[in-house]
């Protein structure tokens, strides 16, 4: 992300008024995206912990499975 910026190089020029409230402008904007995108991110790694939880949940039920059919195997023979 690039946030446009106005600067004077020449000595005794100082900013206008317009330039420096142009400046804050841009940097709040930027702010407020990258704000945006942590919160976008923040939204798919809750979704993403979401999946995994039922990931974790489904592997915890097949190796219960698993488990059970190793049992009446062994029990069998």
């Amino acid at each position: 992300m690039t946030v446009d910026i106005t600067l004077r190089q020449v000595k005794g020029a100082p900013l206008t008024f317009n330039e420096v409230d142009a400046n804050f402008s841009n940097l709040k904007d930027a702010a407020d995206a990258a704000s945006g995108d942590v919160s976008a991110i923040d939204a798919r790694l809750t979704t993403a912990e979401g999946e995994i939880d039922v990931i974790q949940s489904n592997a915890t039920t097949l190796t219960g499975r698993v488990n059970a059919i190793e049992a009446d195997y062994t029990t069998e023979a």
